[in-house]
């Protein structure tokens, strides 16, 4: 008996068959990888939130903020050495990432609400991204936020979040810029108190 092999029909019936299969397994291969992606920069930005408040509770320098003030501290000055690379490859900037806490509106003392700014880019570390940079970022979300999973929607590719850090080459040094950062608060928390006033002490290096 003779081995009869694939006529030419047959050929590229199959090749279209796997062109459909791959059609269908790429793009969800690549959502899963995604998603893997935003989910650990979640958990990176919670780790860093929880060793932020570590760091305050150790550090008698940082001072919890009054009324209508606000605290920063950026994730340099904390100097955290296991935040290296991001979920995609790029580090995390240490200048351009920082916290913000605020006292709760209307509420007792011992009460903070915290905002975080996280960012990964390429380049250097301990300076904020070079211009033109499109890098990974959480811009200002609550902490409350971020432990439900649909946020990471709001993981984008902007550099919006570079706004709120200058490197000064005068003096070498990252220092924050104020107004975009007392705006920002006042958009978020549409809080009367930073409306007319917002002070802020910063912690950055």
């Amino acid at each position: 008996m003779k081995n009869k092999g694939f006529t030419l029909v047959e050929m590229i019936a199959v090749i279209v068959i796997l062109g459909i299969l791959l059609g269908i397994a790429v793009p969800t291969t690549i959502n899963t990888i995604n998603n893997q992606r935003k989910k650990a920069f979640i958990e990176d930005s919670l780790r860093f939130l929880a060793a932020a408040k570590s760091k305050i509770n150790e550090d008698k320098k940082i001072e919890y903020p009054r009324e209508n003030e606000a605290v920063i501290v950026n994730l340099k000055y904390m100097n955290i050495e296991d935040f290296g690379t991001s979920p995609y490859g790029s580090p995390y900037n240490l200048a351009s990432s920082f916290f913000v806490m605020i006292p709760c509106k209307n509420a007792s003392n011992r009460c903070y609400e915290i905002y975080i700014n996280l960012v990964a880019c390429k380049g250097g570390i301990n300076k904020k991204c070079s211009e033109g940079a499109s890098p990974y970022s959480l811009e200002f979300v609550k902490e409350d936020d971020l432990k439900n999973n649909s946020y990471t929607k709001n993981i984008n590719v902007t550099s919006s979040a570079l706004a709120y850090i200058n490197y000064d080459t005068n003096i070498n040094k990252n220092i924050y810029v104020k107004n975009k950062i007392c705006e920002k608060l006042k958009t978020l928390t549409k809080d009367a108190r930073f409306q007319y006033e917002c002070n802020i002490t910063a912690y950055i290096s």
